[in-house]
């Protein structure tokens, strides 16, 4: 209880019994320390001093009266968080294909190499409702997926042009607002949500990602805003520059919408709608406006079986007509003990592109009409934060989509030529991540 002057009953402080002796050895209850009884005025004196204490005690363990102003909030601290994961790896493709390439895939495209996939270092910064989040990468992952897809603008004296050389060394990096525990408004560089793929390997059950993964978006650039409906459901939309655009290769802007269910603890289901312009200006496929849907569920059957079960699919109405494709993943992980996982996946991608006589748009994601992979990995993890997976996976498509042998072209001023339709690879990848 407070310290009231006044009281009748041996109340104490909040605090602790000494500190109830403290205030009523200094008059707290309303009984000043040296009454002096001499003069009116001493009297005067000694009760503004016993005042005074009482106003001191009540400091001293947080209380005031209702005309004292309140204790100054605490000042809210910045808060740094550090993270991080390196990936490296050795891949033979029995193709043995003479420019060390191996088709299709997202990061693991090195035939007969010892190859640093990624070094991240992840950074997070928190002050109040505001934060922040960057991961910094180096290797060939930001090579290969800038490469394949961001654009390089004409820029001027202090001007830069962006493209790969610019972005490849940022994974992400954006700065967000939590007005409510609900809400968060976030703006900058954002990993792509679509699918259930995520771009560490470690968080994946296999070593190599699927088609889907090389297919769909790897980042987005622009603006979004999420709010939790309940501990179940979380929704969430954005603008966006473009599908893998950090910089925008024409005049529209992409819009997402994205809705999260994870009743418990062993089911998620997550669904994405994205849509928007997505071909460069000038292409002769026109103002192609392309919308996407993806759907995924993963479901924990029993302790030691984990299921994936993913669908994407997408329209493209342009010039020539429509292009569409549709694809699907299917795996399963089992833990056999604390430190073996063997996971098995299955994944198919076919797409149709619009013709219009002898044109034929731009495919896009495969030159074919469809492509398929079968994967199985072992995953070993001798302690925690270290896994090593062994891995083999066989890939097939319905044209020469993949290099076997002698292969023609420098993949410079003359692009490679495909010559096979199908390849097949065993891949050792090693990961650490704190």
């Amino acid at each position: 209880m407070p310290c009231r002057p006044g009281s009748g009953s041996p109340r104490r402080c909040p605090a602790t019994a000494r500190s109830w002796g403290r205030c009523r050895r200094r008059g707290v209850r309303g009984q000043p320390v040296a009454r002096h009884a001499a003069s009116d005025e001493h009297a005067a004196s000694d009760e503004r001093a016993a005042s005074d204490d009482r106003a001191a005690c009540r400091a001293s363990h947080g209380l005031a009266r209702a005309d004292e102003p309140p204790r100054a909030a605490r000042a809210p601290e910045s808060k740094f968080t550090l993270g991080g994961y390196v990936e490296a790896y050795y891949s033979y493709n029995f193709n043995d294909p003479s420019n060390g390439l191996t088709n299709f895939r997202a990061f693991d495209n090195r035939h007969n190499a010892i190859t640093l996939q990624n070094l991240v270092a992840d950074l997070g910064w928190e002050y109040d409702a505001v934060y922040a989040s960057g991961a910094i990468q180096f290797g060939q992952v930001g090579e290969t997926y800038y490469g394949a897809s961001e654009p390089a603008l004409r820029g001027s004296s202090g001007t830069s042009p962006g493209g790969v050389e610019v972005f490849k060394h940022i994974q992400k990096a954006y700065l967000g607002w939590g007005p409510t525990k609900a809400l968060r408004l976030e703006a900058g560089l954002f990993t792509s949500p679509i699918g259930p793929e995520s771009m560490p390997t470690h968080e994946n059950w296999t070593w190599s990602h699927s088609h889907l993964f090389y297919a769909l978006p790897f980042y987005h650039s622009g603006v979004r805003a999420g709010y939790e409906l309940s501990k179940q459901h979380t929704v969430r939309a954005g603008v966006y520059n473009g599908w893998n655009n950090a910089l925008d290769n024409n005049a529209e802007k992409s819009i997402a919408l994205e809705y999260n269910y994870t009743p418990s603890e062993t089911v998620a289901f997550a669904t994405q709608y994205f849509t928007g312009v997505e071909r460069p200006t000038g292409a002769l496929e026109g103002r192609a406006w392309r919308h996407l849907l993806d759907a995924s569920l993963k479901v924990k059957a029993t302790p030691f079986l984990e299921l994936l079960a993913d669908v994407d699919g997408g329209v493209e109405p342009n010039r020539f007509g429509t292009s569409a494709w549709l694809a699907g993943i299917l795996a399963a992980r089992v833990k056999a003990t604390s430190w073996l996982y063997l996971a098995g996946r299955q994944a198919m991608f076919g797409e149709k592109r619009a013709k219009q006589g002898l044109d034929v748009a731009d495919p896009i994601a495969i030159p074919a009409s469809w492509m398929s992979s079968s994967t199985a990995t072992v995953d070993v993890r001798p302690v925690p934060h270290v896994s090593a997976k062994l891995e083999y996976r066989h890939d097939a498509a319905a044209g020469d989509i993949f290099y076997r042998g002698a292969v023609t072209g420098d993949g410079d001023g003359t692009p490679f030529e495909a010559n096979a339709r199908s390849q097949d690879t065993v891949t050792l990848g090693l990961t650490a991540w704190f």
